[in-house]
């Protein structure tokens, strides 16, 4: 026997069954999300964490890393959690495709605080194309498949006539210039020239 003893104290370990680091999944709404653990931490033991909050759409892979007494303590192991803010889901432009012209301005798509429209108002009779988009497609997106485009007509008015009338005339003749016109008023807008 040479006098020695070996002995040793072996690390002890924490108890991290109560902690738990889930995915979390939102919708986009403009304010800061995150994902953190549940759970309390034994004595002694901090948490940090790396890319678990976000703002904008998408998908955040977050990581929850621990601090401890690595000296008495075994390994704590990293924890992973997703954190996923789907965009939000933007209604498709209500649009009134067809007007009759009238001489005021129409609008088939208004504006929009979520998107833009170009050509959606016109006064004149035509075929019009409106197109829609997102201002922001990191963060909205339509709630089922649109190409952004609605096509939309302000068809030609039709003027009544109805009260108007233009009528033979029979007379003798007298040496005087003798003339047919029309009776009745005529709408707003309408000139009559006359030939023969």
């Amino acid at each position: 026997l040479d006098g020695k003893v070996e002995w040793s104290i072996t690390k002890a370990t924490h108890d991290m069954s109560d902690i738990k680091f889930e995915d979390v999944t939102v919708t986009y709404d403009g304010s800061i999300h995150k994902t953190i653990i549940t759970g309390t931490l034994p004595t002694g033991v901090t948490v940090a964490y790396e890319n678990n909050t976000g703002t904008n759409a998408g998908v955040y892979n977050a990581i929850a890393k621990f601090t401890y007494d690595i000296v008495n303590y075994n390994v704590i192991a990293d924890m992973n959690a997703v954190l996923t803010i789907n965009k939000f889901k933007v209604a498709l432009p209500e649009a009134t495709t067809s007007f009759v012209y009238d001489g005021t301005a129409h609008t088939a798509v208004a504006a929009h605080d979520l998107y833009t429209v170009t050509e959606g108002s016109a006064t004149n009779a035509g075929s019009y194309e409106a197109v829609i988009t997102l201002k922001d497609v990191v963060n909205y997106e339509w709630v089922e498949a649109f190409n952004g485009k609605v096509a939309w007509s302000i068809s030609k008015a039709t003027h009544n006539m109805s009260g108007i009338t233009f009528e033979n005339v029979t007379v003798t003749y007298n040496g005087a210039e003798h003339e047919v016109v029309i009776n009745g008023t005529l709408p707003a807008g309408v000139t009559v020239t006359y030939e023969n």
